[in-house]
């Protein structure tokens, strides 16, 4: 039994890097360009970190549904080739804690690193 709940207790760890991982890396993208869901799904599979899941694209989903309401991010709707689109663009307080993060997941990533080495 103490197999299973250390597999369930490793599974849930790795849920959460990830999560971490990937709040950071779409509030950098939307930083960078406002864009549509699918487009930002696309720029985290096709980053150089790569991230494998089988449920990749509804983490994203997941992921932008918890930025927009902890007020990190907010939605406008815009035409596209005659199609209606719900865009993203950061808020003042998703640079106010991207900015924050940053130095502090790189220190973090840094010492964890040479943790495991």
């Amino acid at each position: 039994m103490k197999g299973k709940k250390s597999d369930k207790e490793n599974m849930k760890m790795k849920k959460d890097i990830y999560n971490a991982i990937l709040k950071i890396m779409l509030l950098s993208s939307i930083k960078c360009k406002e864009n549509y869901s699918y487009q930002l799904f696309k720029n985290i599979k096709n980053s150089p970190i790569k991230i494998e899941k089988p449920d990749m694209k509804n983490d994203v989903y997941n992921t932008l549904a918890s930025l927009l309401g902890s007020g990190y991010i907010k939605t406008f709707s815009k035409i596209e080739n005659g199609k209606l689109k719900n865009y993203y663009r950061i808020t003042d307080k998703g640079i106010a804690a991207l900015d924050e993060i940053k130095p502090v997941f790189k220190d973090v990533f840094k010492r964890v690193s040479k943790l495991l080495d």
